[in-house]
């Protein structure tokens, strides 16, 4: 009887909503970091967002002989928007949002010296296969009522006070970062990214639907 109590605890901890959800964010978030790593950080692929911004940020120090990580730069730049996102809609949904930063950014450090460096040589298919990577991640990150911060917290946050949707508002702060893009590693690298996010968007749609 006790060990079918104790071979069953991990069955009935798992079948818990809260639980099962923080799983799918972890998971998605090792993916999310897993396609950054292989795919974007190394061909200079600014998707937008906060990751985007990082990805320049890395690019810029590595040239003057400065490694800045690109999880803790996106940590980091996270922290004012977290804090903002707890004081405007409570610890409930804070937590989530706290918990998708951190575990992004952490997978993305902790798997950067392993992760191979892929489609160095085409840089479309890079675009491609690292905006669909990334979107399957993120996507299972907001099934699971979670959230990587960045843009996704501006987004949300000011959908109630500007007359746009949250996907318009996603765009119009990843445009943002394309532009710096541009600038930074040239137009055609732009370009690129704005591929990116499209790809990734349309995937995170589709993992949300199932």
């Amino acid at each position: 009887m006790m060990q079918r109590l104790i071979s069953g605890a991990p069955g009935r901890i798992l079948r818990k909503r809260p639980v099962r959800d923080y799983l799918w964010i972890t998971l998605g978030a090792l993916i999310t970091g897993w396609g950054t790593d292989a795919f974007l950080i190394p061909n200079r692929i600014a998707a937008g967002g906060v990751s985007g911004l990082a990805i320049v940020v890395y690019h810029l120090g590595r040239a003057r002989g400065l490694m800045l990580p690109v999880g803790m730069t996106m940590l980091a730049m996270n922290v004012g928007l977290l804090v903002w996102a707890v004081a405007a809609r409570g610890w409930r949904y804070g937590a989530r949002t706290i918990y998708g930063a951190v575990a992004l950014s952490v997978a993305i450090d902790a798997m950067a010296p392993f992760v191979p460096h892929l489609a160095g040589d085409a840089p479309l298919l890079a675009v491609l296969f690292g905006g669909v990577v990334t979107g399957i991640g993120m996507g299972l990150v907001f099934r699971a009522g979670g959230n990587t911060g960045g843009t996704d917290i501006v987004a949300q946050m000011l959908v109630r006070k500007i007359p746009l949707g949250v996907g318009q508002l996603m765009l119009a702060a990843d445009a943002v970062v394309l532009v710096i893009a541009s600038v930074v590693f040239g137009p055609e690298f732009g370009l690129y990214g704005l591929v990116a996010v499209f790809v990734c968007g349309w995937v995170i749609d589709l993992v949300q639907e199932g």
